[in-house]
């Protein structure tokens, strides 16, 4: 056996029983591999992470790398009665984007241009999640202060039966009265400006989903108001942003950071 194979298994060995296998740099490796073009039904990893030793993934893992690649034959939600409009074929498809990736734990970057209704396609997915049963917390949506108005009216417009609170102005909850006087909403809407003053107390809840509108907003990692959002808790981050691809690679991991911890690795 080479000597230099046998340093590399002692080496990986080492790093498993001190810290484990990260199952992020299988997927990663997987997904690269596909994007590359691939062998399209590989159940086969061989990479150099991991000292050439190959794993073998399950049909579901590699069911979920397919459709997370290929985004085909996502599974068809029927938009909420509930909802008062008509999603266009995009919009339908992009509601069951961000639920698919729900279901499989992964956080989203919804990123339309500008007027292309990802609002409306948050709104259907919040209606799809609170009459499945599974919303116990309100859905916390964070945006700048001039679209909070926007906001309220789309979701009174096109989703009625969502009942929808405003943290904002000096009479906002704060202490120990924050979690209980929202704890009835459907979606509590915030500025990102209160998101870093009243981190004490939006950090209180662990929100069904957290939604960044223009989530540029937070590219620059090092700023209070990033690093407070990133450390918020939520069973689906989602960031909605027109312009994801910003100048630099660093703003795009501060997204990314928000959407998937740990996914992108260290800044």
């Amino acid at each position: 056996i080479d000597p230099q194979f046998i340093k590399q298994m002692k080496r990986l060995m080492e790093k498993a029983e001190s810290e484990g296998l990260h199952m992020s740099d299988i997927l990663a490796r997987e997904l690269m591999d596909q994007q590359d073009g691939g062998l399209e039904d590989s159940d086969l990893i061989d990479t150099s992470a991991f000292a050439g030793i190959q794993f073998d993934l399950s049909k579901q893992l590699r069911s979920l790398i397919r459709k997370l690649t290929a985004a085909e034959n996502l599974p068809e939600h029927e938009v909420s009665p509930s909802f008062k409009g008509t999603l266009r074929p995009y919009q339908k498809y992009g509601m069951n984007w961000l639920l698919f990736l729900r279901e499989s734990g992964f956080g989203a970057c919804l990123a339309d241009d500008m007027g292309l209704g990802k609002t409306i396609q948050m709104i259907a997915y919040f209606l799809h999640v609170k009459e499945s049963g599974r919303q116990k917390t309100p859905h916390l949506i964070i945006a700048p202060t001039s679209v909070l108005g926007n906001w309220q009216r789309e979701l009174q417009t096109f989703a009625p039966d969502l009942s929808v609170a405003l943290h904002y102005g000096p009479r906002r909850p704060k202490g120990d009265d924050f979690a209980a006087h929202y704890e009835n909403a459907d979606v509590v809407l915030t500025s990102y400006g209160l998101s870093h003053a009243d981190t004490e107390e939006l950090s209180s809840v662990t929100w069904n989903t957290i939604c960044l509108d223009e989530a540029q907003n937070i590219k620059n990692a090092h700023t209070k108001q990033s690093r407070a959002i990133r450390k918020l808790k939520g069973l689906h981050h989602i960031a909605l942003s027109g312009t994801p691809m910003e100048n630099r690679l660093t703003e795009l991991w501060s997204i990314f950071d928000f959407m998937n911890k740990g996914y992108l690795g260290s800044l």
